[in-house]
């Protein structure tokens, strides 16, 4: 034991205790009956959470006495403006730890509660440097083979882009203030602006010249198609990076969309398709975006 003070911090939602007519539990008894946590605190946006946030405390309490609660009444304009929401957490999270600090916490986030504008403050408050925590995403028991699991959100493995916080008084770049006509936001901030396709399009020639890159590896568009998807209504090509996909096609899209998507949880997959379509491809694409990336792939006809 490093007797420190497990802390969790959560938005309590319209799921907890138990979503409507269920009795199974929501996201924040789902992860208090699989973690433990010394102290909760569960932030309320108006008062029939705050009811919600005392059930869960008496549900706990008859198994767990010894785990503290604390509520924090988080009244906002609006549950989606980002600003606002960002910038009452921001306050609201330093003022509940300022008093704990003595006791070193360890600090968790659950991001499951609220609405998806209140998981991004939730996110950026960490990834930005600003509240010292671990991220947790529950993964519900019907994605995870019938058993309820915890997934920490991995922000030292270089895959998510980091966020800095804003200078006290800072103020975002303007584009046109002091910078050339067009030359956007990352001229003004004093960082080099993406070079334009010379023959005047709108289109970055970086993005223009990568887009080709598949045409000219022996990959044919279809008459007519654009490979920036400009003018015929299909989106851009898609070179997924790792596993060699590309493709415009809206369907092909929502395929490599699920196949992104399923590869978070610890499931069974099933591919279907006729011979030839790549289902070892998106095999392969389920393992890289997968938590056993760094094990070894192994094909089976």
């Amino acid at each position: 034991m490093s007797g420190a003070l497990r802390v969790l911090l959560s938005f309590v939602g319209y799921r907890d205790p138990h979503p409507q007519g269920s009795e199974d539990s929501g996201p924040v008894l789902s992860l208090l009956e699989t973690r433990k946590f010394d102290r909760v605190v569960l932030f309320c946006t108006g008062s029939e959470y705050l009811e919600r946030a005392r059930s869960v405390q008496e549900i706990v309490a008859a198994d767990d006495p010894g785990v503290q609660f604390s509520f924090v009444n988080f009244e906002l304009s609006s549950p989606v403006d980002y600003e606002e929401i960002y910038t009452a957490l921001r306050g609201a999270a330093a003022k509940v730890l300022e008093g704990m600090a003595h006791r070193r916490p360890e600090v968790s986030v659950l991001l499951d509660p609220g609405t998806p504008q209140m998981q991004t403050a939730w996110f950026l408050l960490v990834r930005s440097g600003e509240l010292e925590a671990t991220l947790l995403q529950g993964v519900p028991p019907r994605f995870a083979a019938g058993i309820y699991k915890v997934k920490e959100v991995r922000l030292d493995a270089g895959v998510l882009p980091e966020v800095r916080a804003a200078a006290p008084g800072s103020t975002p770049a303007v584009a046109g203030a002091g910078a050339p006509p067009g030359a956007g936001p990352a001229a003004e901030a004093g960082r080099p602006a993406p070079a334009r396709d010379p023959a005047g399009g709108g289109v970055p020639a970086a993005r223009e010249s990568a887009a080709r890159e598949p045409a000219a590896a022996g990959e044919s568009a279809a008459p007519g198609d654009s490979p920036t998807g400009e003018g015929n209504g299909r989106g851009a090509w898609l070179n997924t990076g790792g596993v060699q996909i590309v493709g415009h096609a809206r369907s092909l899209r929502t395929v490599l969309e699920s196949a992104v998507r399923v590869a978070q949880y610890d499931v069974s997959v099933l591919v279907r398709g006729e011979t030839g379509t790549g289902k070892g491809l998106v095999a392969r694409l389920i393992h890289a975006h997968s938590a056993r990336v760094h094990s070894a792939f192994l094909p089976l006809n």
